[in-house]
C-alpha cells in the first residue's frame, strides 16, 4: 500500500492561520478571504507582505485576479518586482486581467528580465496590451537577439502584435533565424505587412 499523507490542517482564524497552513489549506484560506470583502482582501494584502513562501504570494495574486479594488494594482507592481520569478509570472497574469493605469509603465522592467519565462510573458503581455512606446519597442528588439529562442520567439510575436514600423528590420532578421520557432513567429508577425 502507498504511503500516504494526510494534508495538514490547523484551526484558527484565516489571516492568522496562512502562514502556518499547509498547501491546499492555504490556498482555500485565501479564497475564503477574498470572498470576504473589503476586509478580506485588507488581510490578504498583509499577507503578501509578510509571506515568506511565493508559493503563498502566487496564491494571493490569483485570488485577487478578478477584484474590483483599487489597493490591488499594488500588490501587482509588488508582485512584479517579486524576487521569485513564479510570483512575476502571476502578478503579469493579473496585470493583463485588471491593467490599471500604467501597465505598460510597469512592464517595462520585466522585458529584460533575467528570467526567461517571465521575460516572455512580458513580452506577450506588451503586444497584447498594446504597449507601444519606444522603450518598449527597443526592449522587444533587444530580446530579439538574444541567445535564448524562446526571448527571441517572444520578442517576434509581441513585435509582429503591436506592428511597429521599426522593427520590420529586426522581423526580416529572425525569419531567417536558426530554430524553427523563431523563424515561424517572424514569418507570422511579417505576413501581412510584406
Amino acid at each position: 500500500m502507498p504511503y500516504a499523507r494526510a494534508p495538514r490542517v490547523v484551526e484558527g482564524e484565516p489571516e492568522a492561520l496562512l502562514h502556518r497552513a499547509g498547501e491546499t489549506q492555504q490556498r482555500e484560506l485565501v479564497e475564503r478571504l477574498a470572498g470576504a470583502g473589503a476586509e478580506g482582501i485588507a488581510a490578504l494584502l498583509r499577507a503578501f507582505a509578510d509571506s515568506r513562501t511565493s508559493r503563498l504570494r502566487c496564491y494571493i495574486l490569483d485570488a485577487l485576479r478578478g477584484a474590483d479594488d483599487p489597493r490591488v494594482a499594488a500588490l501587482v507592481a509588488a508582485g512584479l518586482a517579486d524576487e521569485s520569478s513564479s510570483t512575476r509570472c502571476h502578478a503579469l497574469e493579473v496585470l493583463q486581467a485588471r491593467p490599471g493605469p500604467d501597465p505598460c509603465g510597469l512592464l517595462l522592467p520585466l522585458l529584460r528580465d533575467p528570467s526567461a519565462v517571465p521575460r516572455c510573458r512580458a513580452m506577450e503581455a506588451a503586444g497584447r496590451l498594446g504597449c507601444r512606446s519606444a522603450e518598449t519597442v527597443a526592449a522587444l528588439i533587444e530580446g530579439a537577439a538574444h541567445a535564448d529562442w524562446r526571448i527571441r520567439a517572444a520578442a517576434a510575436r509581441a513585435l509582429g502584435a503591436l506592428g511597429a514600423a521599426e522593427a520590420r528590420e529586426c522581423l526580416r532578421a529572425l525569419a531567417g533565424d536558426p530554430r524553427k520557432a523563431v523563424r515561424a513567429a517572424a514569418g507570422e508577425a511579417l505576413g501581412g505587412r510584406e
